[in-house]
């Protein structure tokens, strides 16, 4: 599903869900769209008016949305649009989520054990073990006090390849080998 702009581009609806607002201590059910590419808050002036609302033209560009003689908002008209700023105090909402795999749920709420997972979405089962779930589990092991010397001459020998050097050496060569005997 996509919502049609003013340009003529499509924009992509991501999900749909009602909310419940009050206007004058009366409380108002709309179904909205979530379309995050949009910049401004639409309202739909047929679905106000199928609620009972009306629409009226006040003075120099401002219009009133009523029911009665209640009144919803004032707002202005800027260019041909009416722009709704409004703050809503939302008594109730429901969302329609996208639906997912329940790895990307996984992954979107921080990588949480199964129980954790089970108690956000009681329908998710064992998913096993993501990279991120493996890493978290892994242990490292303490390293000892001392390290452990070379008993003899050419017994334990340390090396470090090292390069690449300029100029080369006489020979040609770019790198190096350093050999330390312990």
């Amino acid at each position: 599903m996509s919502v049609g702009k003013a340009n003529g581009l499509q924009t992509p609806v991501l999900g749909h869900g009602n909310v419940q607002f009050l206007s004058n201590n009366k409380k108002v059910t709309l179904h909205f769209l979530y379309v995050p590419d949009l910049a401004e808050t639409l309202i739909s002036m047929g679905k106000l008016w199928e609620l009972g609302f009306t629409i009226h033209r006040t003075q120099d560009h401002l219009f009133s949305i009523k029911m009665g003689n209640s009144t919803l908002m004032n707002r202005k008209l800027s260019n041909n649009l009416f722009i709704l700023k409004m703050q809503l105090f939302f008594l109730k909402s429901e969302v329609a989520s996208i639906s997912k795999s329940p790895e990307f749920l996984h992954k979107r709420v921080g990588n949480p054990v199964n129980d954790i997972l089970q108690r956000i979405h009681p329908n998710i089962r064992n998913i096993g073990f993501c990279q991120a779930c493996s890493l978290r589990n892994s242990k490292q092991l303490p390293y000892k006090g001392t390290l452990a010397w070379g008993e003899a001459p050419g017994h334990k020998i340390h090396s470090d390849l090292s390069g690449r050097i300029s100029p080369p050496s006489i020979g040609g060569g770019n790198y190096y080998l350093k050999l330390m005997d312990d």
